[in-house]
């Protein structure tokens, strides 16, 4: 856990006014993905997780970075 974060879970930290964030590195593109805000640390984990495995997938399926959308 660093100085930045509240959380035990990866990608999660806890906001200045209580809900937690939640974010992840995308391994095709190598760029920060905002997951979102959650009331509670599990929300926020469990979908750090969700995306984690689509990255996971879409890394299997052989996937690659389209910065133009097509």
């Amino acid at each position: 856990m660093t100085s930045k974060s509240t959380s035990i879970y990866k990608g999660v930290r806890l906001r200045k006014w209580g809900r937690f964030a939640a974010e992840i590195r995308d391994p095709i593109c190598k760029n920060r993905v905002w997951i979102g805000t959650f009331d509670t640390e599990l929300e926020a984990a469990e979908a750090y997780t969700k995306k984690k495995n689509e990255f996971k997938e879409a890394l299997q399926s052989g996937a690659s970075c389209d910065i133009n959308g097509q």
